[in-house]
């Protein structure tokens, strides 16, 4: 395996050798880019061949014709079951590196060995035992102090760790739910695009494309006077969403799988740590 990127995360040389667990955990980070990729792919086949990918240069007579025609149709289940194995390999690589931990502490992984993700702070007795539970066996106080640090109860974290633990609390709730039932993502939306075109005095071209909204103009106010309305494109888009995101709703399906993918990197990169000073202890 090569030095390579997982996210914002290099994975950093000496792993690429590593023992198997940490192997292990390497191939499911890899195994993520391949799923996301592929659901790409056939998310845009689908919406080509389904829905009409983009209406262009649209009047209100035929964006209504257009919304009514494709949005909140329900889409082909294999793009929630490709989603789900994402979902999978990243929970599943949360718990691969706790049981790697337990095995460099010199003890074995049990039953209930698993990251404990907790949205609420462990108070009550039962609460306590269970996230102790779950890393039953890790002697490594730095280890330890990472995990907590990322967890979603956390509200006075720094703001890169804020981010990864409030994305872990949107991925255990998605892999939760894919366990028992069919994930609620293949709603078909259509939103407002706008392309720009702007030249200058050299005759160099930049070509922007944002969503046609308060939200997606915000910074670019300035800039999108400065463009004639002959050099705006204006039209309507589907994509694949997620029903619910966290507190988001409507979040393309494949932008919130890059955006949990992406949190992973600073805790990833606090863990390596941890498994570099204690290497040798790694199986």
């Amino acid at each position: 395996m090569s030095l390579a990127m997982f996210g914002a995360f290099q994975i950093p040389e000496w792993a690429i050798d590593a023992s198997p667990a940490l192997q292990h955990i390497l191939a499911k980070l890899h195994r993520v880019d391949e799923h996301i990729d592929l659901l790409e792919t056939e998310v845009n086949a689908y919406l080509e061949k389904n829905t009409g990918r983009e209406l262009p240069n649209y009047d209100p007579t035929s964006e209504a014709t257009f919304t009514i025609a494709n949005e909140n149709v329900v889409g082909d289940p294999r793009l929630g079951i490709i989603t789900g194995e994402v979902l999978y390999q990243l929970r599943s690589t949360l718990d691969h590196i706790v049981c790697a931990l337990v095995t460099a502490s010199g003890n074995t992984p049990t039953k209930v060995s698993q990251f404990p993700i907790f949205s609420v702070e462990p108070t009550t007795k039962d609460d306590i035992n269970r996230y102790n539970k779950h890393l039953a066996g890790i002697n490594d106080a730095d280890a330890l102090a990472v995990i907590k640090g990322f967890q979603p109860y956390q509200q006075d974290a720094h703001q890169y760790v804020r981010y990864s633990a409030d994305m872990f609390a949107v991925l255990q709730a998605l892999s939760n739910f894919d366990k028992h039932r069919a994930l609620l993502l293949h709603v078909v939306k259509v939103n407002r695009r706008v392309r720009m075109s702007l030249t200058d005095s050299q005759g160099l071209t930049a070509h922007i494309e944002t969503s046609d909204n308060e939200a997606g103009m915000r910074g670019l106010e300035d800039l999108a006077a400065m463009i004639p309305e002959s050099d705006k494109q204006r039209s309507l888009i589907t994509y694949v969403a997620f029903e619910q995101f966290g507190a988001s709703s409507d979040m393309p399906v494949v932008d919130g799988l890059r955006h949990l993918r992406d949190a992973f990197a600073p805790f990833l990169a606090e863990m390596w740590g941890c498994f570099a000073s204690k290497r040798k202890g790694v199986p």
